[in-house]
């Protein structure tokens, strides 16, 4: 039991730390309707890993997670010139465009790598089991501050989303928000892969949304749930042997069906 909590405890906080700043930015994801914004950003993060392993650069090493950076923040500085479009459907096509041509890509590029095959795996679905403290560390302090620029210009991120602002200073509170958004994403790719990403970012503040009304109230209930789930998942995929970053994915899309299904037929928000 020792052994088993020795591997899990540093797993179970790096999950909670990644709760934390996605729900926020998944309630404002939705709430401009750009919902494959956080997997296509998250895709070029993994486009900038996948390149400096060709270059060969360490995975986690400064030099590679430099590269996943600087490819997340040019994906964050296309976005935010989205707004400028009035159509969402069409930001959407241009959104997964992004997505799928940086997916293929990074496709094209591991084909060229011997241990191709498995990188492709970590970029999926990431390693979160063998997490480090140092790696709690470095995404700790690094989520701090996000946490710290999304509390303190809550009411700029908030008037974006609800498309209250415009103009030439709008776009720079963008660029903001998009790279706060760059940060979380590329961290976060790092250790969970680009499923867990998305699934982190969007499920948890879809659920909050059905059952809650006010945004407050479905940020701590996109909190409780993505916490609750994916201590769970770390648990089930430790004691089952089983893919730790597919099984919590597995059970927040089954549980979001069963709460949105009890929602739909009949129960009330809060």
């Amino acid at each position: 039991m020792m052994e088993g909590a020795s591997i899990l405890w540093p797993a179970a906080v790096m999950v909670l730390l990644l709760v934390g700043p996605h729900v926020y930015l998944g309630l404002h994801v939705l709430e401009r309707g750009i919902i494959f914004v956080d997997l296509s950003m998250a895709q070029m993060a993994a486009l900038g890993s996948v390149a400096a392993l060709l270059a060969g650069w360490e995975p986690g090493s400064l030099a590679s997670s430099g590269l996943s950076h600087a490819f997340a923040v040019m994906a964050a500085l296309g976005f935010a010139g989205l707004r400028r479009i009035p159509d969402k459907t069409y930001r959407e096509v241009l959104i997964g465009i992004v997505y799928v041509t940086a997916a293929a890509l990074a496709l094209v590029l591991l084909s060229r790598s011997p241990h191709g095959a498995e990188a492709i795996k970590s970029m999926l679905s990431g390693n979160i089991l063998w997490t480090t403290p140092g790696q709690l560390v470095h995404v700790g302090i690094l989520y701090a501050v996000v946490i710290t620029g999304l509390s303190v210009f809550h009411s700029r991120w908030t008037a974006l989303s609800m498309e209250k602002a415009s103009g030439t200073a709008a776009f720079f509170w963008e660029a903001g928000f998009f790279g706060l958004f760059a940060m979380t994403i590329t961290n976060a790719v790092e250790v969970a892969g680009v499923l867990m990403v998305f699934a982190y970012l969007i499920v948890p503040a879809f659920v909050a949304s059905v059952w809650s009304r006010s945004f407050g109230r479905r940020l701590v209930f996109g909190w409780v749930f993505g916490a609750a789930v994916s201590l769970l998942g770390v648990s089930v995929s430790y004691g089952w042997d089983l893919p730790t970053g597919a099984t919590i994915v597995t059970l927040m899309g089954t549980l979001a069906g069963v709460l949105g299904g009890v929602r739909r037929f009949g129960a009330y928000g809060v």
